[in-house]
């Protein structure tokens, strides 16, 4: 079968490119997705996310045993299924900080990367229900709320945080994304209580006209080049697809540089040890995997304290924004205890309790690997984190100032003592802790980056450098990992990408 252009992945920003590309009806899309349908209540209510993990409706992947993290093999997942991580996940919208986005341009030498450009799409993107913000749409086919803020929990968080020198913000998308730091309710993807993924937003809309097709249980095994131009997908279960004009791969950090690798596109040498033929030496196909490092700091909360019900997170605290490449913390306050399995294995996790889930940016890097040429096997994942000589001191610092604000006067009503790490930890005790009980925070990006570098993957329009018709339209292409969560970046990238096609395609 002939399609115009095949868009591999129907997640946060696959939905994008597909839906906004079959706008124009002279164009045939297909749109592959390897899970299946969203059309299940843990999916549509947003507060039962944490019931997808280790369902068929996520990859289950394994992070390979790291020394440097107690040697621990770590659960590593991503959305699988029509909406991929924006169908799963907890729903924050939060669209990147003016330093990453002018980062970003930098190294893409475009500026069509740069914040003053990406505020004009994320304008177009969102359907903002707020006050008004020169900053915001309020048009756009993606409904975003700001999250009522009606406990006074939430407010005395935020009372603590101002204390120490981190300000009250109106809007996280607005004033917070380009001063140093701050504290604000978080904007989410959600309407009367229904979630409102990219894939709902972007091709729900269009799916029934005519030349739009999409496909579930069709998982992409490897692209199919003619030459250097790429002319179609192979299924893993042999079906072999053509696209007449583009190929898109949005399939995530993990499996987007897999099937590149799979397809002859990578470091030779790795390919070579697979047997893999060389279509195209690209050395930093699956390199730099960068993600959030996420640290759960967990307080006893006190008998009488009233706390809002759990999975409903509406405070987001955000520091040391202004630098792209250094340590920055991302933190939403959940009523509830998590903690990593090996910490829960030792015992003496509350019923009740508070977590500061303190995502942090740190310089180290993982990769993504292939241990063979069948898609069946999974690929190795290496997360990097804590092998950087900067990373533990960053998160020490880190720990200190969230427990500074924990246990501040405006919280003591609320808060007993720190339990994990337990408030009498030594310093060598806390270090065992962030090596033991630290987890992604599903933010995982970078193995196919944009740029101009011997490590750059794809060019500031997102092509796949030494090909044609190929494009790579994932949060994958960003350098580094943002202070934000990834879908709304990955929905612009997403519109970025559409964008680019349709000005080849015109």
């Amino acid at each position: 079968m002939h399609f115009d252009v095949i868009v591999c992945g129907a997640g946060s920003a696959g939905s994008t490119v597909a839906g906004r590309l079959a706008a124009d009806t002279d164009l045939n899309i297909l749109l592959l997705e390897a899970g299946g349908t969203d059309e299940r209540e843990n999916v549509q209510d947003p507060w039962l996310w944490p019931t997808n993990l280790g369902t068929d409706g996520v990859w289950n992947f394994v992070t390979e045993p790291e020394p440097q993290l107690s040697a621990a093999p770590a659960y590593y997942p991503m959305g699988r299924g029509l909406g991929g991580g924006g169908s799963i996940n907890v729903s924050v919208w939060a669209r990147g900080h003016r330093a990453d986005w002018d980062s970003y341009a930098r190294i893409a030498d475009d500026d069509v990367w740069d914040y003053e450009h990406i505020l004009d799409v994320y304008r177009r993107i969102e359907a903002y229900q707020g006050p008004s913000d020169a900053r915001r749409g309020t048009s756009g086919p993606m409904w975003i709320e700001q999250l009522p803020n009606d406990n006074s929990f939430f407010e005395a968080v935020q009372d603590a945080a101002q204390s120490q020198g981190i300000p009250k913000v109106a809007d996280l998308n607005g004033a917070l994304m380009e001063q140093a730091a701050g504290t604000s309710v978080r904007d989410a993807n959600i309407h009367d209580g229904r979630r409102q993924s990219p894939y709902r937003s972007f091709v729900t809309p269009v799916q029934n006209q005519k030349n739009l097709t999409v496909l579930t249980a069709a998982e992409v095994g490897r692209v199919l080049f003619e030459g250097d131009r790429a002319v179609g997908v192979r299924l893993t279960d042999g079906v072999e697809l053509f696209a007449d004009r583009q190929v898109v791969l949005s399939l995530g950090a993990v499996n987007t540089p897999a099937v590149l690798m799979r397809s002859g596109v990578g470091d030779r040498e790795e390919l070579q040890r697979l047997d893999i033929p060389l279509r195209k030496h690209l050395p930093g196909v699956g390199r730099n995997l960068h993600d959030h490092i996420n640290v759960p700091l967990v307080w006893g909360v006190s008998d009488d304290a009233e706390l809002p019900a759990p999975m409903q997170a509406v405070t987001g605290m955000l520091w040391n924004l202004s630098e792209p490449q250094a340590p920055a913390a991302v933190v939403y306050v959940e009523t509830f205890p998590v903690v990593a399995p090996p910490i829960a294995a030792q015992g003496g996790v509350p019923e009740r309790a508070v977590t500061f889930l303190t995502g942090v940016r740190l310089r180290s890097r993982g990769d993504v690997r292939l241990s063979s040429a069948d898609p069946a096997t999974p690929p190795l994942i290496r997360t990097g984190w804590l092998n950087d000589g900067s990373d533990i001191p960053a998160l020490l610092d880190i720990v200190a100032r969230v427990t500074t604000i924990a246990d501040s006067p405006e919280l003591g009503k609320h808060l007993s003592e720190r339990v994990f790490p337990p408030a009498n930890a030594d310093q060598d005790a806390v270090i065992d802790y962030l090596r033991r009980g630290t987890q992604t925070f599903w933010h995982q990006c970078g193995t196919a980056a944009m740029g101009h570098g011997a490590l750059a993957v794809v060019d500031s329009r997102l092509r796949v450098w030494g090909t044609t018709g190929l494009r790579i339209v994932d949060a994958s292409i960003l350098p580094h990992v943002p202070v934000a969560n990834t879908m709304a970046p990955s929905v612009a990238i997403g519109m970025q990408g559409a964008d680019f096609i349709a000005d080849d395609l015109a």
